[in-house]
C-alpha cells in the first residue's frame, strides 16, 4: 500500500513540476517610453537645376535628430535639432516637437499615424521663428525600430525688420528616417 502512495505522490509532484514549462508563453508588454529619431532629406534646387552646369551647391541636405518621451502611447514630445547643409552655408534649427498618435504606440502595433506641431528657432542667415504642422507615419520594421515618413508644413516668422510679421514664408518638405524606442528597466 505504501508503494502505491509513494508512486502517486511522485507522479503528482512530477506533473505539478512539468506543467508550467508546457504552458503557453504569455505576451510580454513592450514598452516604448523613450525614443530617438534620425531623419533627413536631400533636395535639389529645382529653379536653378541645369544638368549641363551641375554643381554641389545646388543640393541641399537636411538632417534632424529628435528625442521623444512617449506618454501613455498617445503623446510624444521632446526637443529636436535640425541641421541643413546647402553648399557652403550651414543652417541650424532647434525647438520642441509634440505629436499625437492616432493608434497607441505600444506592443505589436506595426503602423502608427500621427499628427504634430513644431515650435522652434532657426538661423538661416538671421534668426527666425518656425511654427509648423507635421503628419507622420511610423512603420515598425522590428519590435522597437520604426521607419518614419514625415510631411512638414512650416510657417517661418522673421524676427528682424518685421515687427508685425509681414514677411512670412511658407515651407514644406518630406523627411524619412528611423526611430528607436527603448525603456529603462
Amino acid at each position: 500500500m505504501k508503494k502505491v502512495l509513494y508512486v502517486g505522490l511522485f507522479l503528482s509532484l512530477f506533473v505539478m513540476e512539468v506543467s508550467p514549462c508546457f504552458a503557453t508563453k504569455k505576451y510580454r508588454y513592450i514598452k516604448r517610453e523613450h525614443g530617438v529619431r534620425f531623419t533627413g532629406n536631400i533636395l535639389m534646387d529645382k529653379y536653378r537645376l541645369d544638368f549641363n552646369d551641375f554643381s554641389m551647391d545646388k543640393l541641399k541636405a537636411e538632417f534632424q535628430g529628435v528625442y521623444t518621451y512617449n506618454f501613455e502611447g498617445r503623446f510624444e514630445f521632446g526637443p529636436y535639432f535640425d541641421l541643413s547643409l546647402p553648399g557652403q552655408i550651414v543652417d541650424w534649427k532647434i525647438g520642441f516637437l509634440g505629436e499625437y498618435n492616432f493608434i497607441k504606440n505600444r506592443g505589436k502595433r506595426k503602423w502608427i499615424p500621427s499628427l504634430g506641431i513644431i515650435l522652434g528657432i532657426e538661423e538661416l542667415g538671421a534668426f527666425q521663428g518656425a511654427v509648423g504642422l507635421q503628419a507622420s507615419l511610423k512603420a515598425f520594421v522590428a519590435k522597437r525600430t520604426a521607419f518614419i515618413t514625415t510631411f512638414n508644413f512650416d510657417v517661418i516668422l522673421p524676427f528682424q525688420n518685421s515687427p508685425f510679421f509681414t514677411d512670412i514664408h511658407l515651407r514644406q518638405n518630406i523627411k524619412m528616417g528611423f526611430a528607436y524606442y527603448f525603456d529603462f528597466y
